[in-house]
């Protein structure tokens, strides 16, 4: 074994921890969920939400990421999110 090898060995070993930690080729912690924000006051699941609540759903297929232009379908929604400083009267 001549002296390059191992050189080789370790600069490779050291670029690669770079990626150790972080497996997701868009990012880490980046949460690429359909989303939609509602524009009036919207009824969902039978709850009344108010302007500017993010709907979040769970995704059907690689084109259904980040804001969607419209509600999708309430059956893959995962959550809403209230405006802030806002509540619902039940």
């Amino acid at each position: 074994m001549n002296i390059k090898t191992p050189l080789l060995i370790s600069v490779i070993a050291t670029s690669l921890t770079g990626c150790i930690g972080c497996y997701n080729p868009t990012g880490c912690n980046k949460d690429s969920s359909p989303y939609y924000v509602t524009t009036t006051t919207t009824q969902i699941r039978g709850i009344t939400v108010p302007k500017a609540t993010k709907l979040k759903y769970k995704s059907k297929n690689s084109f259904q990421k980040d804001q969607q232009q419209h509600p999708l379908n309430e059956k893959d929604l995962t959550s809403i999110e209230l405006p802030p400083n806002t509540a619902i009267n039940w």
